[in-house]
């Protein structure tokens, strides 16, 4: 990597004080010799040096600006929306080309692939991740929501328990299907008393429509989606025990190797958090222009919607219910040692009070 890149990676302060040393020592030996037009002549040449390596060895490579941003196309990446709206990214001095995908797990994939930079995903992706042995963190939570994920059932009547033999539709391999185990368990099922089907995204409301399934476990717009084409009454119910996140991930081996264009993207999310919250009705308006969710369709989820960039306790939670059950069911073929899917540094070193984990992290 050359020296600029490095140096951009690594924060401008180090490299100051490294490249500072043999440029102070020059400058020393120049101020204290006896012949005032060399002293001259050499404390130019240092001055010159100087220029040359601020033009030089800081000026940064295409590349190291450049970060390719993997996320589904979901109100959950809100703040995505906003900070490429507003230009935050370009103000930040990044190039974020954004990667946009139907849902995280497919995310995620781009990013162990090797296709993209960074992922914003649920948090049940990274862990299903570190169960094939993939090493990714996460930097910072974007989001968090209890009335988004949930399971949309036909008949007002209708209730989890009657859902045995029956035909419900869930992406595998989302937060969605880990919501769905939750709802079950607490009514005394498993997924072998239902029979699991696994629609892609796009198929969700078609396979609903034409009456495949009994049930979808899925997030917003989508349940809301689903409700409005239902002939019949329907009825939308969520786990009270868990709080969705979605996450910003990167391989492990680049949250300290792409430090520098990492803390700029977080930078960029955080400037997106305050315009949101400074002005709400247009933060709205932007997710709504690229989501093309009707106004009034979103208007009625929008509230259960908190974006902020943190660090919380709620994510390490959830992540150790999700391990118990992956470990359950067989799914996982370790112990998966849930506080090393989580790499504060970053975030905590530019706002210590976002990261509210335990100190052990």
């Amino acid at each position: 990597m050359p020296f600029g890149t490095w140096c951009l990676e690594l924060g401008t302060f180090p490299c100051v004080v490294l490249l500072s040393l043999p440029l102070s020592s020059t400058l020393f030996f120049f101020l204290h010799m006896r012949r005032p037009p060399v002293a001259i002549i050499g404390l130019g040449a240092v001055v010159a040096l100087a220029g040359m390596v601020a033009i030089g060895f800081f000026t940064p490579t295409r590349g190291s600006r450049t970060l390719t941003l993997a996320y589904p196309s979901l109100i959950s990446s809100a703040l995505i929306y906003v900070a490429e709206d507003r230009g935050f990214f370009t103000q930040e001095g990044m190039e974020v080309v954004l990667q946009p995908h139907s849902v995280g797990r497919d995310a995620v994939r781009s990013l162990v692939e090797g296709k993209a930079d960074a992922a914003v995903a649920y948090e049940t992706p990274l862990l299903r991740q570190a169960c094939d042995g993939k090493d990714l963190v996460a930097l910072a939570q974007l989001h968090t929501s209890e009335r988004n994920t949930g399971l949309i059932l036909r008949g007002t009547g209708a209730d989890i328990v009657s859902l045995k033999g029956k035909a419900v539709g869930v992406p595998r391999g989302t937060n969605a299907e880990f919501v769905l185990q939750q709802l079950l368990r607490f009514h005394g099922l498993t997924f072998r008393d239902i029979i699991v089907k696994d629609i892609p995204l796009p198929a969700s409301l078609e396979a609903w429509e034409k009456g495949e399934v009994q049930a979808l476990a899925l997030w917003n717009p989508i349940l809301s989606d689903a409700a409005q084409a239902a002939r019949e009454q329907t009825q939308t119910v969520f786990s009270d025990v868990y709080t969705e996140s979605s996450v910003l991930m990167v391989r492990s081996e680049d949250s300290a190797r792409r430090r520098g264009a990492l803390e700029r993207l977080l930078h960029a999310f955080k400037r997106a958090e305050r315009f949101m919250g400074e002005h709400p009705e247009e933060g709205r308006a932007i997710v709504q222009r690229n989501l093309k969710i009707p106004p009034e369709q979103l208007a009625i989820f929008w509230p259960h919607f908190d974006f902020h960039v943190t660090l919380s306790n709620v994510l390490m939670s959830i992540l150790e219910n999700e391990a118990a059950w992956f470990r359950d069911q067989g799914e996982c073929p370790f112990p998966v040692q849930t506080e090393m899917l989580i790499d504060p540094q970053l975030l905590r070193s530019m706002d210590p009070l976002a990261v509210t984990l335990e100190s052990k992290l």
